[in-house]
């Protein structure tokens, strides 16, 4: 879990628990502990451990920050969305990637990685479809409009990016895990929201596509896109 987690504190949770931001920072500073020791207790490597964190905490800062400033601007590319996910989420596969790195067989890390990736960003769909109606009122714009689709074209395309893990992590011998992906997919492919049904269809079949190509280059927020008003940003 990202140091930077310790910086969140929520307003709801100030206004109802007295010292509530207290209690939101001890938290997560309790749960960073304990993140990292499981990481060196289950790998028995502090160096690996530490680059890890310091790189997840880095991404998530960098993710985080992106989608304010992007979501605020009302438009989004596919392939910058997917990035977006990748770093404000790739803390949560740390600790497999963490293990996969000190196996007997470290090149089943990229498949994992991707099938891994695949899944977040098709929950991260999910999700975002739900909030649209609270994004567009807290940051006047919602992902499916920056993304230049309706929130039923977003919530289609969760299980065909769910689909492609399971096929990826399949593929790299992660069978179980492939195993539940298949199972999500397959149930979240049932949600469906009133609307232009080919349209959307088409729209997701697009925006997936672009997703997964972005995923499997490994492609990264642009520096520019993260901090506009300079050239590069140290990575």
């Amino acid at each position: 879990m990202p140091s930077a987690l310790r910086l969140i504190c929520s307003p709801l949770t100030v206004a109802t628990t007295p010292g509530g931001c207290s209690l939101v920072v001890e938290l997560a500073e309790v749960f960073e502990q304990c993140w990292r020791e499981a990481i060196v207790e289950g790998t028995g490597h502090a160096v690996l451990a530490e680059t890890l964190f310091g790189r997840a905490t880095l991404r998530w800062q960098r993710g985080t920050r992106a989608e304010q400033r992007i979501l605020a601007t009302g438009s989004m590319r596919a392939p910058i969305y997917a990035a977006i996910v990748r770093e404000k989420l790739g803390w949560i596969g740390a600790p497999s990637q963490a293990l996969l790195q000190v196996s007997s067989d470290p090149r089943r890390l990229t498949p994992f990685l991707r099938a891994h990736d695949l899944y977040l960003v098709g929950l991260q769909a999910l999700d975002d479809a739900i909030d649209a109606e609270e994004d567009r009122a807290l940051r006047g714009a919602d992902v499916a409009s920056a993304l230049g689709c309706s929130v039923g074209a977003l919530v289609r395309v969760a299980p065909k990016l769910v689909g492609r893990a399971a096929a990826t992590a399949a593929a790299g011998g992660f069978s179980w895990f492939a195993r539940w992906l298949d199972a999500f997919a397959e149930s979240i492919s049932r949600w469906r929201l009133p609307g232009d049904a080919l349209g959307d269809e088409l729209d997701a079949i697009g925006i997936a596509g672009e997703i997964e190509d972005a995923i499997l280059r490994g492609a990264d927020i642009p520096d520019a896109t993260v901090v506009p008003s300079r050239a590069a940003v140290p990575a």
